[in-house]
């Protein structure tokens, strides 16, 4: 065997390549020499073959994979628990059904991202697109940390479109030493809202949302004094009945 450097640091590599592909993770010893990585082998047992299934690493990170490769290729994914055990990963089979074999698909990952592969593998090969959910169709919780402008728009446009939002801010708590008000999108500056004016681009940008339901301009709009060609409102919470 030879040390080979590849993406992810040295390994040992059979001098008959190509005739023979073999390689085995490599490390370093207390004397700087490279030295074949002990096998890891775990609890867990493949579903394929009957033989335990050992430690590996690959681009995406550890993984489990079956002790008679190559003759068994059968590989899972694993996450670590709270005193860092490694815990198998099932695969995330879906209601989709391969055309090949009559097995239902899982969800997998390669190195153009999610796809769809046979859980047969490796009798059957087949794989699919991963189909991609619309946003307003999938049912998601959102976190937001701040209840200012930013804030207010994410989780109403959240809203809008039935998610559920946790909003964290922390008036009336505590308050910084630009704030006044407990409400939530505070006007702190008279400039936070820019102009009106279409030869700019914040005047633009609130032209084509008009038609669009933006609570900070809509409702900025509706609160707005005499500021020239600026949006300017007064110095109090724009969405107080919100």
């Amino acid at each position: 065997m030879i040390v080979k450097e590849g993406r992810f640091g040295q390994f040992l590599a059979c001098s008959g390549y190509p005739e023979c592909k073999n390689t085995i993770n490599a490390t370093q010893n207390d004397k700087g020499e490279i030295v074949p990585l002990e096998v890891q082998a775990t609890d867990a047992i493949c579903e394929l073959c009957g033989k335990p299934m050992i430690l590996k690493r690959g681009r995406y990170g550890e993984f489990l994979g079956c002790s008679g490769y190559p003759d068994c290729k059968n590989i899972k994914k694993i996450h670590k628990g709270k005193d860092g055990e490694m815990i198998p990963q099932d695969a995330e089979v879906t209601d989709a059904t391969c055309e090949k074999c009559g097995k239902p698909m899982a969800v997998k990952r390669g190195r153009f991202g999610k796809f769809l592969g046979c859980t047969g593998y490796p009798e059957c090969k087949n794989i699919q697109k991963c189909p991609k959910l619309h946003p307003e169709h999938e049912n998601i919780s959102v976190i937001i940390i701040g209840g200012g402008l930013a804030g207010c728009e994410a989780a109403w446009q959240l809203l809008r479109r039935g998610h559920a939002v946790n909003l964290y801010e922390m008036k009336p708590q505590r308050f910084s030493p630009a704030h006044k008000m407990e409400n939530l999108a505070e006007l702190v500056c008279s400039n936070s809202l820019k102009s009106n004016s279409l030869d700019n681009a914040p005047g633009l940008l609130k032209e084509e949302n008009a038609p669009s339901q933006f609570i900070n301009t809509n409702d900025g709009g509706q609160h707005a004094v005499a500021a020239g060609s600026a949006l300017a409102v007064e110095s109090y919470s724009i969405l107080p009945e919100r």
